[in-house]
Parts: C-alpha cells; structure tokens; sequence
C-alpha cells in the first residue's frame, strides 16, 4: 500500500490547486502515458483557473495558454485515442474563455506527435457564452474505433446544452472533414446525458470487432434513470439498439450515474457496468448499487439504415486463421494461413489489432505476394493478456475478423 512515485509540484503564481481530470494517453510518445488537469490560480477566489498537462516520467507541469473563466461554465481535457491514425494518443480541452476580449466557448482538439506542441491544435468549435446558459458540454469523449476502419472515433455534444445535438465524429486523417453522425436517443427521455461526473463507457459488447457506445440519463423520470447502447459498424446510423431501464431495486436511485466498461468475466466479451448510488438522499438506508451487464454475441443491431445496403460483403469462402490460439504474446509475431482463395483484383493487404474495448492497438501492412503463398508471419510489439481481435483489410475493406487469445507464459 505504500505510493511508488510522490510527486510534489511547487505551489507558485500560476500553480495554487493542482486537479487530475483524466488520463489522456501518451501525447509525447516517450512511453508514459500523461495527466489532464486543471489548476487554480492564487486568484481562485474569482473562480479563474487553466487546464494544464501533468507529463508520464518527468511530472513535468505544462499549462495550456487560455483562462477559464466563470466556475458556472463546464470545463474538460478527455482523451479521444488516436484519432487521425498516426500511432500517438490525442486529446480534447473545452472550455469558456475570453480571447480577442470576447467571452466565448471553445472545443480544440491536440494532436499527440513525438515532437508535441500545446500551440499546436485545432478548432473544433466556438460559440459565444451568452447562447450556452453556462452548461456547454465542454470536451469530447473517446469511444474507440466505432465504424472499424482503424481511426478512434469521439462523440461530443455541440448544442445549448449538455443533453442536446449529440454528434458522434468518425477519426480520419483530417478531422475535420470526416463524417459526423446525430446520435439518435429514446423518444420520452435522453438516453446521452454529457455532463460532468457522467461520462460515456465503450467497448466491444458483442464481440463483432467494432467498438459499440454505451450511455445513459440519471434525471430520466425524476431521477429513475436509463441507459442506452448504440452498436459499432462499418457504416453506424447513429440509432441506438439497446435501452436499459432502471432495475426494480432501484427506484428514485439515478440509475446511470456513472459507466464503466470492460471484461469483467473474463469471457472474451467487453461488459457494462451503471451506478445507481442514489447520491442525493442524505440517509443512510438509501444503499447504492452497481449493475453488471455482461456482453454476448445476441446483442445485434436493431436498426438497418438504408445505407447499409451499399456494404461489400466479406467473402465467404476466404478466411484468414491465425496460431496459435491462445498466443503468447511474446513479439516474436503472429502466424497465419489462408482458407480458400484470395480475390485476384487486391493491391493493398493490411490487418488491424484491437483491443476487447474496440481501442485500436495496431495497424500492420501485409505484403500481398506473402499474402498469395497462404502462410506468413505477421510481426507485432509484445501484447499484454486479454481477448484480442485481428481484422484482415483488402483494398481498405474488411474481410474477415478473428479473436486471439494472449496467455502470458505460455509455451
């Protein structure tokens, strides 16, 4: 129980409260993942503060240049993965400042690089403070690789308020042309609900290889609560598939507090958890629950848009197998060979790696003429243990996805 790092930053004009907001990944890439925080001001009584990174290794203090003002106005640094796919974790800052003597809202996006820059980012979105009411969802959240083309995806809210105008953005090599998508909710009550401590959860929850969204609403019905699941593919229509009532053992407790996602059974399948604390009610009796709700291959998409019927389907009688399974992860790479016959028309062979929560792990270019041999190797960095899915791409379309399993120790 005792710490392995203290870490004591000397208190100075700029540096009065020090608050860890989330960990936002590698943005450096030196191989330590870093802290989003915010940091108060010796003139904190004015409610005025910065959003600042706290850095893996070196516990180095850099603050980023704009002031927050107004404690009223929501404020975030989340991490959103790799959105533009070059390798290195990204990161969104929101917030209400003035610049040029104006106050308004601001969403920018900070690309991770090995030379990272906090001047260098992109404007995502402004608007003046006077049209949010002080309750703008500030940042973004990550949600993994949500259509499966090997780019993270993130979700954010660009309306008046935090319940309003969800729009799910697709990552891409520039964000901001990609695709955005209006996350569709439940007619009587919002299922997304973008407000702080809520945040959404993500994962693979039918183990299908793309990564789905979970979200929800503690103030639907007085305070009962839902959450939603909208399911993760190639082309998503922003419907979500699932609603989650509050369970009977927990009327009035705000059930979707808060979310939490992973393989908590260790069955392969990335699983949801919601908190139902109750958290207003100052009695005791009033006990908080956590609900688990494990995934499985039954969860399916309920809504078929129209567009899906442009998808180009994988070939049936084309499988690429991957051994052994269960691997050990060792780096020493993946063997692989082929079942039937690999279409003559393919220029371009790549197989992605992601993780049981749809987090995109690694991107590896194949050669085609290994490809067309029907056995080859595929060279990958170490993996830590867990359920792994391996796509195989053909021209930039999915082909076919397999699970591998990474035992540590194994021979």
């Amino acid at each position: 129980m005792e710490p392995d790092f203290e870490i004591i930053i000397q208190a100075s004009q700029d540096r009065y409260k020090i608050k860890p907001l989330s960990c936002i990944g590698d943005v450096n890439n030196d191989g330590y993942d870093d802290l989003g925080c915010s940091v108060w001001a010796n003139d904190a009584f004015n409610h005025e503060f910065k959003l600042a990174i706290l850095y893996g290794g070196t516990w180095n203090l850099e603050i980023l240049d704009d002031t927050v003002i107004g404690h009223q106005y929501r404020h975030d640094i989340e991490p959103v993965g790799d959105v533009n796919g070059d390798g290195i974790d990204d990161f969104v800052t929101g917030f209400a400042a003035t610049i040029n003597g104006e106050y308004n809202f601001y969403r920018y996006l900070y690309l991770g690089s090995n030379t990272f820059n906090i001047n260098d980012r992109i404007l995502l979105y402004q608007v003046p403070c006077a049209n949010s009411g002080g309750q703008m969802f500030a940042a973004a959240y990550g949600i993994g690789d949500f259509n499966g083309d090997g780019y993270d995806d993130m979700v954010y809210c660009n309306g008046a308020s935090w319940y309003d105008n969800n729009k799910i953005r697709l990552g891409g090599p520039n964000i901001l042309v990609t695709e955005e998508i209006t996350v569709q909710s439940y007619q009587l009550a919002n299922l997304m609900e973008l407000i702080s401590p809520q945040k959404v959860a993500y994962g693979d929850f039918n183990g299908d290889g793309f990564s789905d969204l979970a979200a929800s609403n503690w103030r639907a019905f007085t305070w009962i609560g839902h959450a939603g699941i909208w399911l993760g593919k190639a082309i998503p229509n922003g419907q979500y598939d699932l609603r989650i009532s509050s369970p009977p053992s927990s009327p009035f407790h705000q059930f979707g507090w808060q979310l939490a996602a992973g393989d908590f059974n260790g069955d392969g399948f990335c699983d949801l958890a919601v908190s139902a604390p109750q958290s207003d009610s100052p009695n005791p009796w009033y006990l908080g629950y956590v609900y688990i709700f494990a995934g499985n291959p039954q969860l399916t998409d309920t809504t078929v848009a129209n567009e899906d019927q442009v998808l180009v389907p994988e070939q049936a009688l084309f499988r690429m197998r991957y051994y052994p399974n269960p691997h050990s992860g060792d780096g020493c790479g993946i063997s692989y060979e082929i079942e039937g016959k690999m279409p003559s028309q393919v220029t371009q062979a790549r197989v992605t790696i992601h993780n049981v929560k749809g987090q995109l792990v690694k991107r590896i270019d194949v050669d085609i003429d290994q490809l067309r041999k029907g056995e080859g190797t595929i060279s990958t960095q170490p993996l830590n243990a867990g359920v792994y899915i391996l796509s195989l791409w053909l021209n930039g379309k999915r082909s076919n996805s397999e699970k591998i399993i990474i035992k540590k120790g194994r021979n």
